[in-house]
């Protein structure tokens, strides 16, 4: 094949792969994977299986004067903690390609780095629908950071929630079990019975042989845990270039195709210029003779 009938294929198979890529991409937005329904993860009563459609709507409405325990509330009733074992927890949190078809081929070539990645966009985090107790928080972070509130991640033991200043108040929130309190992380130290209180009625549902082991273990992850970071938001836990990698993955997942369409057809528009340059001289060759 010469190159310039090769040129016209190559620039049809580019527009071909920018078609279906921009197909991917549509197909998410219009019928967006739900991860916690298509694999039944249901690990606690608490966890709610809202839709995300549900979510994003309710984020949008939210009230200033209950908009810390609304958004505790939100993330709560979409995301579902999982429980499950190693290779069904995999197989689900691996973003699906019509979610974004360039992180997707990213967790297939090398799984262990990309196969499971936190997120740390509070669309994408609720779009999952699934994600411990880190994950969630993230995503209460996030949407508070994005409406100018100072939050951040707090590491406990074996367990993490968020911490937010909002009107003056201090607030420890866990949307993995549900609670608010208007406390600091120092305030809540020493105060067992503030912490009991809060999470009772969220441990409702455990057997009265273990409610107590649980709740011990909670009040334990309070007190034992180390010094709150700064509220600078998502950054304060995350590492930048983590959070520039997702920004711009989801960037690339749209411009991709479309420089793919770009250049094909410019490509195409060329050779189809010069061919036929090239057949109108051809044409008046075998005339003139």
């Amino acid at each position: 094949m010469t190159a310039t009938t090769g040129r016209p294929v190559m620039a049809k198979l580019m527009i071909g792969l920018g078609l279906v890529l921009t197909g991917l991409n549509v197909w998410g937005v219009v019928w967006p994977a739900d991860y916690a329904r298509d694999y039944e993860f249901i690990s606690r009563p608490q966890d709610g299986q809202q839709s995300f459609e549900w979510a994003m709507n309710n984020l949008a409405n939210v009230q200033e004067n209950s908009l810390i325990p609304s958004v505790m509330e939100i993330v709560n009733r979409r995301m579902v903690n999982y429980l499950q074992a190693e290779e069904v927890r995999s197989h689900a949190l691996r973003v699906h390609p019509t979610e974004n078809w360039a992180l997707w081929l990213l967790g297939v070539i090398r799984p262990t780095t990309y196969g499971t990645l936190t997120l740390n966009n509070y669309v994408h985090i609720l779009r999952r629908g699934l994600g411990m107790c880190g994950q969630q928080a993230l995503a209460v972070v996030d949407i508070l950071e994005k409406r100018g509130i100072k939050a951040s991640s707090v590491g406990l033991l074996n367990h993490v929630v968020a911490q937010a200043e909002y009107k003056g108040q201090a607030y420890i929130i866990d949307p993995d079990y549900g609670v608010v309190m208007p406390y600091t992380l120092e305030e809540l130290r020493n105060r067992p019975d503030i912490i009991r209180a809060a999470y009772a009625h969220m441990l409702q549902h455990v057997s009265p042989d273990h409610l107590e082991i649980i709740t011990r273990h909670v009040i334990e992850a309070y007190k034992n845990a180390p010094p709150a970071p700064p509220l600078d938001g998502i950054k304060s836990t995350i590492p930048a270039k983590e959070i520039t990698f997702e920004r711009d993955i989801y960037r690339i997942k749209w411009a991709v195709p479309f420089l793919l369409i770009g250049v094909g057809l410019g490509w195409w528009m060329i050779t189809g210029g010069r061919s036929a340059k090239r057949a109108s001289a051809a044409d008046q060759g075998s005339r003139a003779v």
